[in-house]
């Protein structure tokens, strides 16, 4: 109960927080995660993902954080509509800059989420390469639970991590 109260009262704060810059989409997409990851109120976190994007957050990363709730919802064409919208804007940040790998490994998930492996493996595989041509591997630290070294840099919400050793050991 107590954890509750607290994802509660952080939504407030947030509130407080739009009350002062209301054309900031960061902290809708605060008041969303906590609905949707923390609370798991999907249709409350679809209502603030998609007050984030009115305000200013139009962006990749929100078009598959709106897929991914209407996939929970069990949507599944609407989701894919949103995925779609997604891979059109991170496509868009591809052709501004091909060496960031990011973009490729999220169009691979999205893909993935999709069902489409082929485009996904595609990709991954794209991810891979543009990762080899920025990143030197060699100099990568190894997994403190398999001592692998990573054959990808991901970047899963904030941490780092590669080599599915199946440790939650991300100090990679």
């Amino acid at each position: 109960k107590s954890r509750m109260k607290d994802y509660e009262q952080a939504i407030e704060w947030y509130k407080k927080g739009i009350d002062q810059t209301a054309d900031n989409s960061y902290f809708y997409e605060q008041i969303a995660y906590i609905y949707y990851y923390k609370l798991k109120e999907y249709s409350k976190a679809l209502e603030w993902y998609e007050k984030a994007m009115r305000h200013g957050g139009a962006n990749a990363e929100n078009y598959k954080r709106i897929a991914k709730v209407y996939d929970r919802l069990g949507e599944m064409g609407t989701a894919n509509i949103w995925y779609d919208s997604a891979i059109k804007w991170y496509k868009q940040q591809i052709k501004k800059n091909p060496a960031e790998a990011q973009n490729y490994k999220a169009i691979g998930s999205i893909y993935e989420k999709m069902n489409d492996n082929e485009l996904a493996k595609q990709f991954y595989e794209k991810a891979i390469d543009a990762y080899k041509q920025v990143d030197e591997p060699s100099k990568w630290r190894r997994c403190k639970s398999c001592n692998a070294v990573p054959l990808v840099w991901e970047f899963d919400n904030g941490r780092s991590t590669a080599c599915k050793c199946g440790e939650d050991n991300y100090s990679h």
